[in-house]
């Protein structure tokens, strides 16, 4: 506990100590709790804060170091600023971030010592503090030219160095606030030369001509020509050129006693053009290091132009030709340089499979080859040759021209044209079967199986009398009337397009030919068609049932059979079902619409036949339902069969035999019901109804649709002629209860659908008289209530 006090204690303690110290110091690095920083008029000696915090991440949103420049060379006796910005983890500038400075092997000018209170950074000797700055400021060398001024950004900070002499200073930069030691220091370099430089002016010459080019060296105090300073000149671009003697794209010279170092340059063959040449001037090392290697100081660029007649060749024709077509090429030289030209020669050669046929202007001929002299040609110039050659053959074919001028240049230049040879393939397509008066459709595909390109093509299409187009009248099948002429404008390379579609409709059976002849480019191509046309021979058989009854199911099987000598095509089978009937389930993918079975039987071969099976359901009683099949085939084919089909009903007798009152006294009446209903859906007839009575009961009367005759214990009633469906009749049967006891009444009945009686019996309870409740009033007589009174009669229904 007494730890911990001290502890808050000392943490209390720093932190007013800092606070009040922070009034006198105004460029302090920041630092966080509980690394609290003391700041105070010598911050140099509070880089770091005191206690634990000297070895913790004091300021953890200092994280970079970034100085430039990096390395530099600067005249000895000129300033150079070195900035350096401190950034957080983001890469966001820093403010009043510690920065601090080694200079080593040079003078430490001046610090960024920004601010007003005494801690805002100082220098000793070659070392130096500094704080990064809050806000923007221009560092002005107080001289006219802004130009060399420089803007310290917020974050930044910065020192100045010099040298007299030659030799290389190195800044050493360190922020103490950086936690990682690897981010935490940066070192530049300044390399101090005493030179001053001339690069070579840039240059002309004229092609075949060597020109050289001077650099000039010399001390920058005392403009004393340098000795011993290399100069590498590089080519960079331009036309075929080297250095002599080496005849190398990059050469080194060493200025002499009178600082110059030198180089000559030619072409490698004569052609106009700049050639661009940079200029590196590489100081000697080091004189307080003499074994150093030596420091580039600057580079610059130079270059030459080369005048020279710059003929330029071109060669064109067109990208293709068909076999047989002329073919022209153009053939143009230009000088496009800055000197004449003494002469142009072109040269030809009669291409491969080609023959010469005329030039413009005209040619000498001479081993197979044009020749084509132009003298002179003056700057900006031009010729041009026509040359005109017939193609014998298909295949690729190049034209070659080659220039020769006076001066030496030498130029070729080629133009590819390939040669076509067009092809003519004409199809046509149909089946090869048909029906009489079953149009067919022709299909005339042209194809163009060469290479080049067709122009328009012609068609032209035969067919035999017994085909018919609706378009030609021909009753008199005269042959050459059944002619049709039609064309397309072009068929290009490996192009396939459908032309022409034909309908013709056959008018009888037989084997007939439709010809077709196309013509274009000098070409022809032919096709023959022969389509055999036959007459329907479809059979069809309907096996179902004459008479079925309401509830029960029809079967009906339809046999399709191709009765021809052909395939038959597009065979299919309706059936339109009655509303008697109900569909329930088809063979064969049958499927059922609106009242209608349909079967897509599709082709029979010559012989064959298929088995259609049908399953429905009879809904409604009537003397005839007619279910009508028909079949369509290709050819225009049709038949139908008309199936009929008697639907009777079916009585149905629901018998239900109840007594009124169970049990019933002794004396008393015991009535019995009976009551039939024809639940089916045809008419009951003959039916005859008869009740017993068991020996303690005695029939007294019955009733009933029919009249009742009483026989003893047995009541028989006369025949109920009909009884439609839906209907029902009731007989009534009264009994006397002669003594207590189980009695039976058993009924039973006869009709039309059942010969052997059907029999149902009833139990009744028979029990003896009830007490009268009151003594000395008759039975049933209502008692008093209580309390005395009136009795009051029960309310009537």
């Amino acid at each position: 506990m007494a730890l911990a006090v001290r502890r808050l204690a000392w943490i209390l303690g720093t932190t007013l100590f800092a606070c009040l110290a922070g009034c006198w110091g105004g460029s302090q690095n920041p630092s966080y709790f509980p690394y609290l920083l003391p700041s105070g008029d010598v911050i140099k000696t509070h880089a770091k804060p005191i206690g634990p915090g000297y070895y913790a991440n004091f300021d953890p949103h200092a994280v970079d170091l970034a100085v430039e420049p990096q390395t530099m060379t600067s005249q000895v006796g000129s300033q150079v600023v070195i900035l350096a910005t401190v950034r957080d983890e983001k890469g966001v500038p820093r403010r009043q971030r510690r920065v601090e400075w080694k200079v080593t092997n040079g003078n430490l000018i001046e610090v960024d010592e920004a601010g007003c209170l005494p801690g805002r950074g100082g220098v000793e000797g070659n070392s130096a503090w500094s704080f990064t700055a809050h806000d923007e400021n221009r560092i002005s060398r107080g001289n006219a030219n802004k130009a060399d001024d420089i803007m310290v950004r917020p974050g930044q900070t910065w020192c100045v160095v010099s040298s007299p002499v030659e030799g290389d200073t190195h800044v050493q930069v360190v922020v103490p606030g950086i936690f990682n030691w690897d981010k935490r220091m940066k070192t530049t370099v300044v390399r101090w030369v005493d030179a001053v430089w001339e690069f070579p002016s840039r240059a002309v010459a004229k092609f075949g001509t060597e020109h050289e080019f001077v650099t000039k060296i010399a001390k920058f105090t005392t403009r004393e020509p340098l000795a011993k300073y290399r100069v590498r000149y590089k080519i960079i671009d331009g036309p075929p050129a080297a250095f002599l003697p080496s005849r190398a794209q990059e050469q080194v010279a060493i200025s002499d006693l009178s600082g110059l170092a030198k180089v000559k340059i030619a072409q490698l063959s004569p052609a106009s053009g700049v050639n661009r040449v940079s200029v590196e001037i590489i100081r000697p090392p080091d004189p307080t290091t003499p074994s150093g290697s030596g420091v580039s100081i600057v580079t610059g660029e130079t270059s030459i132009e080369w005048l020279a007649p710059d003929v330029k060749l071109a060669h064109s024709g067109p990208p293709s030709a068909a076999v047989n077509q002329n073919v022209t090429y153009t053939t143009t030289v230009r000088n496009e340089g800055r000197v004449d030209s003494q002469f142009v020669e072109l040269t030809l050669p009669v291409p491969d499979g080609m023959e010469f046929v005329s030039s413009n202007p005209p040619s000498q001929v001479k081993n197979n080859a044009l020749f084509f002299a132009f003298a002179p040609m003056t700057v900006g110039q031009t010729y041009t040759a026509m040359t005109t050659f017939r193609a014998r053959q298909a295949g690729n074919v190049k034209s070659i021209a080659l220039m020769k001028t006076a001066e030496g240049v030498t130029a070729q230049a080629e133009a590819n044209t390939l040669i076509t040879a067009p092809g003519l393939k004409v199809e046509l397509q149909a089946p090869k079967t048909g029906f009489v008066n079953a149009p067919v459709t022709y299909s005339i595909n042209l194809t163009n199986t060469g290479s080049g390109d067709l122009g328009e093509v012609k068609i032209m299409a035969q067919f035999d009398p017994g085909l018919e187009h609706d378009t030609i009248k021909n009753p008199a099948n005269d042959p050459k009337l059944n002619l049709l002429t039609s064309s397309i404008n072009g068929l290009k390379a490996g192009e396939t397009v459908k032309a022409e579609s034909l309908t013709l409709t056959p008018r009888r059976a037989g084997q007939f030919s439709v010809r077709v002849t196309a013509t274009g480019g000098g070409l022809q191509a032919q096709d023959q068609h022969i389509l055999t046309v036959s007459q329907p021979k479809v059979s069809i058989d309907v096996q179902g049932p004459d008479k079925r009854y309401v509830g029960r199911p029809a079967e009906y099987r339809i046999i399709v059979k191709n009765d021809g000598d052909v395939d038959q095509t597009g065979i299919v089978v309706r059936d339109k079902l009655p509303p008697e009937l109900a569909f329930k389930i088809a063979s064969n993918g049958g499927t059922y619409a609106a009242g209608e079975v349909t079967w897509n039987v599709g082709t029979l071969r010559p012989g064959q036949q298929v088995a259609l099976d049908l399953v429905t359901e009879c809904q409604k009683a009537t003397p005839v339902a007619q279910l009508v099949t028909s079949i369509t085939a290709d050819g225009n084919y049709r038949e139908d069969r008309v199936s009929k089909l008697q639907i009777d009903g079916i009585a149905a007798i629901q018998m239900k035999m109840a007594d009124d009152v169970d049990p019933v006294e002794v004396g008393k009446n015991a009535v019995y019901r009976l009551t039939l209903t024809n639940t089916g859906s045809a008419p009951a007839t003959k039916i005859v109804v008869k009740g017993t009575a068991s020996d303690i009961l005695d029939i007294v009367d019955a009733t009933g649709p029919t009249k009742g005759a009483v026989a003893g214990k047995v009541v028989t009633f006369g025949v109920v002629d009909m009884l439609q469906p839906n209907q029902k009749i009731v007989f009534t049967f009264q009994c006397k209860a002669l003594k207590t006891g189980d009695a039976r009444f058993r009924v039973e009945y006869t009709s039309n659908l059942n010969e052997t009686p059907i029999r149902e019996e009833e139990p009744t309870m028979l029990v003896p008289p009830l007490a009268n409740p009151v003594p000395g009033a008759p039975m049933g007589a209502i008692p008093p209530p209580p309390g005395g009174g009136v009795p009051m009669p029960l309310p009537k229904n």
